[in-house]
């Protein structure tokens, strides 16, 4: 193992799936975003069978480099198998899913994670928007908002 300092004191369930119960693939452009967003997410050319945007807050501030990844499995019973780093069970390791360009973050910021999945494999990507980029939508939108709209007859 190699250091590592969590960025939350408690992980989040990003994504749950139910391997009993499979949704059936979305039709093209169907949404399949968790909660009031009608987007459809796409993996691999096709719709994701099912995805969802997970958002919590920074505990210790420092460099977001990645998300590390495990799993639970409950088998019924009171019966649950993991890889997470607690687990006693060493063959299983976790994933890491490197960020494309690792960030400062600050205690109290909020991160959102997108997770999906289709038959074959499940995604993790950082939604993460710079600071400039909303001032720059901001200034823009109230731009707009100021300009006079001339009304024709």
């Amino acid at each position: 193992q190699f250091p590592r300092r969590w960025r939350t004191n408690e992980p989040i369930a990003a994504i749950e799936v139910d391997l009993a119960n499979v949704p059936e693939q979305p039709g093209d452009g169907e949404p399949n975003l968790e909660g009031d967003v009608k987007l459809c997410i796409r993996m691999g050319g096709k719709p994701a069978l099912r995805a969802k945007v997970s958002t919590v807050s920074i505990d210790s501030g420092g460099m977001l480099s990645g998300y590390g990844i495990w799993w639970a499995a409950d088998l019924g019973n009171g019966h649950v198998v993991t890889n997470s780093p607690s687990s006693p069970q060493r063959s299983w390791k976790q994933l890491v899913r490197w960020l494309d360009q690792p960030r400062v973050v600050v205690e109290g910021e909020k991160i959102q994670v997108l997770t999906c999945y289709n038959d074959h494999q499940v995604n993790v990507e950082d939604i993460f928007v710079p600071k400039e980029v909303v001032d720059e939508v901001v200034q823009k939108q109230r731009q707009e908002a100021e300009e006079p709209t001339l009304e024709v007859d």
